[in-house]
């Protein structure tokens, strides 16, 4: 039934396929070699998933107009290369790897969600070393067309670009720690398994040789009967230990990283129109590598939009009392929490407000969540409450729930929250730290004691989802994994900070705020002095893979 999609393959030319390439090895060894790799490498495949982490930015970088044409021109060249498949009723070869690598791309660079492309993107990063050996081994034999040729090298030159181009620790085109071979053995893993369990078959059945699975290519360095063996060794040294992509990514990255050292990026913007009273919230704006907007609350019962390159005040909206936090729902959405426990929703665009909604106490804390798409609020109420920005001034903000899509009580007062992909972390008066599955809310997944000593005033996850981070009011954190297991638990640990000693006496300030760099492995901590109305910000170096 599918014929027309190989019948025009010439079978006589060396490399193609037929009978004698289909005998190039012998059926007991092709059935052993293909139960002992499927074997090891589902094995690697199950391990390795187990293992990944993305520790990818929360807010990602939006669609430009470069990623669009390169999208366009990517679709393009593959359409053409279709084209010719189509033209000599070859298509079967859409099946080689560089083009199932090559409709990941364009997914890649098609797709709005954050986290599909991070995975497509460290999926196929390592796998490379495949356009790399078909640029520096052709098979062209095969190509009469006109200008096939030439499709085929600006395929491949494509595919290798994109990864290169789009390379940015900041956002989900970024690459894993060089130290962690999670992603490779899975993208190595899946690489293999393609070929032994979806090419084969399909091979033997047509005789076609697709991706050089019957028999070795004209070009390749190591023919004979052990040629597929070779192919597994060096794909898997060069992918797991070698890839000169992954090699080359991460030298750049610490290359920057070297050449521009945290003393000297911190940039600190002057702001007009200043609140009135103490600033409650700051948060800049989601999407952007260059955020445009600043948001900051108040206890003068505001909450100000700020230009951040001209550091002037571009909108302004007020609640009837202080406001205690505020956050992006999106690039032109701010949610803001009042005391009296008032959810206000604000249009950049159209410069109005709307009620969301209420809690029976303040608002204390509140965090969007890209994942599940809605704003998670905390209050004093002993609630966390989950609500849709993108719903309407609710007719029930009456009822028990206040207008919220969901009510979940809380063992006390809630004081500080975050969460990173389906992981919320509550902290709440008695030193409780609950950690709840935002796709399943009908109970918390672990309640825990705070390590430390006295009341919990901040929290914040890790950008990979490994764990957080807990700041008390007596100057100490507290770095915490969510795994249980015993061995993961041995890599939390605790320290003093923000203490100034003179003489026999210690001053201690409440640590009040936390916040990760998203493009080197540090966080910072901020203190509140109570004799002072200047705060004092501390950094404190932190490597990702000791602590996670």
């Amino acid at each position: 039934m599918l014929s027309w999609t190989y019948f025009g393959v010439n079978t006589s030319i060396e490399g193609t396929g037929g009978q004698s390439c289909v005998n190039y090895i012998t059926t007991k060894r092709r059935l052993l070699e293909s139960a002992c790799v499927c074997i090891i490498f589902m094995y690697t495949l199950h391990r390795s998933y187990f293992k990944l982490n993305f520790d990818n930015p929360r807010h990602p970088i939006v669609q430009t107009k470069f990623r669009q044409i390169l999208l366009l021109l990517h679709t393009f060249v593959f359409g053409i290369e279709i084209g010719f498949k189509l033209a000599t009723s070859t298509l079967i070869w859409v099946l080689n790897p560089c083009h199932i690598l090559t409709i990941l791309q364009i997914l890649l660079l098609a797709s709005s969600r954050p986290s599909l492309r991070t995975v497509i993107f460290r999926i196929h990063v390592h796998m490379m070393n495949g356009p790399l050996l078909a640029l520096t081994f052709p098979v062209l034999n095969t190509r009469f067309l006109p200008f096939e040729r030439v499709t085929y090298f600006v395929q491949h030159f494509l595919i290798i670009l994109i990864p290169t181009t789009f390379l940015n620790q900041n956002s989900e085109f970024s690459v894993e720690p060089i130290d962690d071979f999670s992603w490779v053995t899975f993208s190595l893993s899946i690489q293999v398994l393609y070929h032994f369990l979806i090419l084969q078959p399909i091979a033997l059945i047509t005789g076609i040789n697709l991706n050089n699975i019957l028999c070795p290519a004209i070009s390749d360095p190591f023919p004979g009967p052990n040629y597929r063996l070779w192919a597994v060794f060096h794909q898997s040294a060069t992918g797991e230990y070698l890839n000169p992509d992954h090699q080359i990514y991460q030298a750049a990255k610490w290359f920057l990283r070297a050449m521009a050292p945290l003393t000297t990026t911190v940039d600190q913007y002057k702001l007009s129109s200043l609140p009135t009273d103490g600033v409650t919230s700051v948060r800049f704006q989601p999407g952007k590598a260059a955020p445009q907007f600043l948001v900051a609350s108040s206890w003068d019962c505001t909450v100000r939009i700020y230009d951040v390159a001209s550091g002037s005040q571009r909108l302004y909206y007020q609640h009837s009392t202080p406001v205690l936090d505020t956050t992006f729902s999106d690039t032109v959405h701010v949610v803001s929490g009042s005391i009296d426990g008032e959810l206000k929703l604000f249009d950049c665009n159209t410069n109005q407000n709307q009620i969301l909604g209420s809690c029976l106490r303040a608002i204390s804390t509140m965090h969007y969540n890209s994942n599940i798409q809605a704003c998670i609020t905390g209050s004093w109420d002993c609630t966390v409450r989950i609500w849709d920005p993108r719903a309407s001034v609710s007719s029930n903000a009456t009822d028990s729930k206040g207008g919220a899509q969901s009510v979940h009580r809380q063992p006390n007062t809630v004081y500080t929250m975050d969460s990173i992909r389906n992981q919320l972390v509550v902290g709440t008066a008695g030193r409780h730290v609950l950690i709840w599955d935002l796709r399943q809310m009908h109970a918390p997944v672990e309640q825990r004691e705070s390590s430390l000593r006295y009341q919990t005033r901040c929290i914040q996850c890790f950008p990979n989802g490994q764990g957080y981070i807990l700041g008390s009011i007596e100057g100490r954190i507290a770095v915490e994994m969510f795994d249980p297991n015993p061995e993961v638990q041995k890599k939390k640990y605790a320290f003093k900070c923000h203490r100034v000693k003179d003489g026999d006496k210690e001053t201690i300030y409440p640590v009040i705020a936390i916040a990760f760099h998203q493009g080197y492995n540090t966080f910072a901590t901020v203190e509140k002095s109570v004799f002072s109305t200047k705060d004092r910000v501390y950094y404190t170096a932190v490597r990702f893979v000791l602590t996670i």
